[in-house]
């Protein structure tokens, strides 16, 4: 699935299956243009500091592109193929530059529904 519009954003959330059972929830700010909110889960439970950040992106014909500053010279930097829905995840440390990738694949989740808890 292409996902050529900006109008389905305020619909569905993007879910991204990590290592160690952890998704990452990622969700378009439909009032902020660029911006995107990321949640991490386990179980049921949210698993990252400060539970909801905010980042940006940046949008090419085939790909997504997100971006969290983390402080201290670090961004995590999370790739998204639109078509296949696939990822690559990583930090770049500016004093030592990117860290090793992880790998994995994203589904559309429909955003305000019962049934779509994590």
């Amino acid at each position: 699935m292409l996902m050529a519009t900006s109008a389905w954003a305020e619909t569905i959330h993007l879910d991204c299956l990590f290592e160690g059972d952890i998704t990452l929830r990622l969700a378009f700010v439909p009032t902020k243009a660029g911006k995107v909110s990321a949640e991490q889960w386990r179980e049921g439970l949210c698993v990252s500091k400060p539970c909801m950040k905010e980042g940006s992106f940046t949008r090419t014909e085939g790909l997504y592109k997100f971006y969290w500053q983390m402080g201290s010279g670090v961004e995590e930097i999370l790739e998204l193929n639109r078509k296949e829905l696939t990822y690559k995840h990583q930090f770049l440390n500016s004093s030592f530059g990117y860290m090793s990738p992880s790998y994995g694949v994203c589904k559309i989740v429909q955003r305000a529904n019962k049934n779509n808890k994590i």
